[in-house]
Parts: structure tokens; C-alpha cells; sequence
């Protein structure tokens, strides 16, 4: 604390000395929040790392059996690689949230087409939902600009369009719509 508030040199020492010991607190607390909050983002994908690794220990349990005919071996190993797929996700997620965190990513936002965002998002997926026969249902603005960083964005719709797909029967249909309003886009 300081008492005096006359000018001179031992003062304004004092008053230097406060400053920094204020804001070594606050980068203190601020660092132990961020501790934290890794510690729970850690805590939550180990936890979804140790769903399919556990699933894929039983699959591996009923392959090692020799009495199962083939088509139930080729059930369990189509199973088992997508709980590979899954883990592989989560890696390639807990990288990039990783490159995030410590600002090694920088965002850079441009106006975009928001139709173009879609349509490139939609690419890589075409093949996989032609093989479910899906059908995609695209509606909105076709002039609409997003001011948005193009590759996360893409990379975001191509995770949510790719659970859609996979959540969508055969045969069945996703819906994309967009929309520009007064509270969101």
C-alpha cells in the first residue's frame, strides 16, 4: 500500500514498484485460469480418446475369436476403423486447438461468397455421399458476403457437413441454409 502521495523520487519508485507487483498479480491469476482451462480440455479429450479405445479393445476381443464367419469379421473391422477415424480426428482437433491456444495461428478475415464456403466445404465430401445416395438441399443469398478467415471456415463446415452425412440414412437428404439478419449470419 502506499500512504504518501508526495512527488519525489522514492515515491514515484513506490509507485513503479506497485504497478509492476499489480500486474504480476493479475498475469498470475490470469495464468492459473489458463492452467485450468487446459487442464479441463485435456481431462475432456482424453476422456473421448478412451470411448472408441475401448471399443476397439472389444472388437479386437471378438476377432481373436476364430469361430466368427467372415462377414462378422468384416463387420468388426469396418467398426474398428472408424473408431480409428474418430481417435485420428480427435488428434488432428486437440493439434489444431493446440496451435490456436498458443496464437501460433493467426486469423485472417476477408469477404467471401458465403455460397463459395459451402460449395468448397462440400468437396471433399462429394464422393462419400453420392456412394449413401444423399442429396444436398442449399438455400440462401447467392450474392451473401461473410467477413470470415476462408480456410478455418471451410474447415469448420466441412466438420459439420461431414456429421451431418454421417448421421443422414441412405438415400436421405441435408439441408444447408443461410441467412443474413439483424442479430447473426
Amino acid at each position: 500500500e502506499i500512504h504518501e502521495y508526495d512527488e519525489g523520487k522514492m515515491n514515484s519508485l513506490k509507485n513503479d514498484i506497485y504497478k509492476i507487483t499489480v500486474l504480476l498479480r493479475e498475469q498470475e491469476a490470469y495464468s492459473k485460469k489458463e492452467k485450468k482451462h487446459l487442464e479441463s480440455v485435456l481431462s475432456d479429450i482424453s476422456h473421448q480418446l478412451k470411448t472408441p479405445l475401448t471399443s476397439m479393445y472389444v472388437i479386437n476381443d471378438i476377432l481373436a475369436n476364430d469361430a466368427i464367419d467372415s462377414d462378422k469379421k468384416k463387420e468388426m473391422l469396418s467398426k474398428n476403423r472408424n473408431q480409428l477415424k474418430r481417435i485420428e480426428w480427435l488428434v488432428t482437433s486437440l493439434l489444431k486447438l493446440s496451435r490456436l491456444d498458443s496464437d501460433v495461428v493467426v486469423m485472417q478475415p476477408k469477404p467471401v461468397l458465403a455460397k463459395m464456403i459451402i460449395q468448397q466445404a462440400l468437396e471433399p465430401l462429394r464422393i462419400p455421399m453420392e456412394l449413401k445416395e444423399q442429396s444436398i438441399i442449399l438455400s440462401g443469398d447467392e450474392d451473401m458476403i461473410v467477413e470470415v478467415d476462408l480456410a478455418w471456415t471451410i474447415e469448420a463446415f466441412v466438420n459439420l457437413i461431414k456429421n451431418a452425412h454421417e448421421h443422414t440414412p441412405n438415400k436421405g437428404k441435408i439441408q444447408i441454409r443461410y441467412q443474413d439478419n439483424p442479430i447473426y449470419v
